[in-house]
Parts: structure tokens; sequence; C-alpha cells
């Protein structure tokens, strides 16, 4: 029943077709705001030249390591993500699974949030897998982070509950978008096939 009622509130939003649109949305959003991108072109350049100019402007997008920039993570910030999924368990739906959630970290290091992962039904529309609570440990050098995330929460398809612990990845850009990678090994249950590996690939949005 539970999986019912939060099926009809939240399918718009986590059809796999509308979070793909979404995240296309917010790279180009990074395209056109991002201030340190490629110089400008010398007057004297070639035509040559100029005709690499957008090779360049896709190559601004690609994340890059800058360890000067300590400030770019801190206390008192609030994360939203979203990310289409995969498991290698048995599936409880078609493939791939989306996920979305938020996370408040009150300390720089430390933070708690929710999750929650669909998957689409193969007719435009999604169902509720699970929801999860979420403590994350993040370790930062300059605009990239890496972090541990120890989750448990509530699978409504099996009626079990749920744990998972995994690394993960982050970058962010200086205009409030990142990047995110992580996995993490997921326990339902004694049998094998409850029990696999969940990886997520996404946007985050941080204020």
């Amino acid at each position: 029943m539970l999986n019912a009622q939060f099926s009809r509130l939240f399918h718009l939003i986590l059809d796999t077709r509308h979070l793909t649109l979404f995240l296309a949305s917010l790279l180009l959003c990074a395209s056109a705001l991002r201030t340190d991108a490629q110089p400008a072109l010398p007057a004297g350049a070639t035509n040559a030249a100029n005709s690499l100019a957008p090779f360049q402007a896709a190559l601004s997008l690609l994340p890059y390591w800058d360890k000067t920039l300590t400030n770019t993570f801190s206390a008192g910030e609030f994360t939203l993500e979203a990310a289409p999924a995969w498991k290698t368990m048995t599936a409880a739906g078609n493939t791939p699974y989306v996920s979305v959630g938020g996370d408040y970290f009150f300390k720089r290091y430390l933070a708690i949030g929710g999750e929650l992962l669909t998957f689409g039904n193969g007719q435009g529309s999604s169902s509720l897998d699970s929801a999860l609570a979420n403590l994350t440990l993040r370790k930062d050098i300059g605009n990239i982070a890496g972090y541990a995330l120890i989750g448990a929460g509530y699978d409504f398809n099996t009626d079990r509950f749920v744990a998972a612990l995994g690394p993960g990845i982050t970058y962010r850009y200086s205009t409030g978008i990142g990047l995110f990678v992580d996995t993490r090994w997921t326990i339902e249950g004694t049998a094998k096939e409850r029990n696999g590996w969940l990886t997520r690939v996404g946007v985050q949005l941080h204020f």
C-alpha cells in the first residue's frame, strides 16, 4: 500500500526520461554560468585556432582538480542530488533505477540525509523501490571530495530492511553544481541474490 501511495506522488518527477532532461539542463547551466572557463583567444589568432572554440567549450565542462579551492566544501550546506542507479542484485522491476535525495552537512565532514530509489515500469512511469536514511563522512581536497556512505532503510517491494555501505567521490564547479559517482554494498537478507552493489552517477546542487 505504501508503495502505491508513493508511486502516485513521485512518478512524474522520477521518470527516467524527465531525469535525463533535468541532468542535461543542469550541465547547460554550468556551461553558461561558469566563470573560470577557457581564456579568450588573442586578437591575432588564426582561423584554424578559432575553429577549435567549440571543442574548448566542451572541454571546459570536464572536471579538473584545483587543490587551492579550500572553501569549496563547508559546514552548514545542504545538497540535493539526482542520478540514475544500477543494481547488481535481482531487480524488483525494470532498470535503470533512479535515485533522488538530499543531505545536510552540520559539520564539514559529516552529514545526515535521505534518499528514495525508484524503478521504471516500462510504461513511462515509475514505482518506489526503497527509502533510506544515510550518514555521510566526507574528506575534501580543493574542489574534489571523497566520502563514505552508510545507509539503512526499507525495501517496499521485498518488505525487508536494507543496510548499505560504500565509497564515493564528488567534484564541484564554481556555479553551485557538482558531479558525483558512488557505489555501495547493499544487504537485504541472507539470500545471496538479495545482496549486491548499487552504483550511482549523477548531479548535485549545493546551497
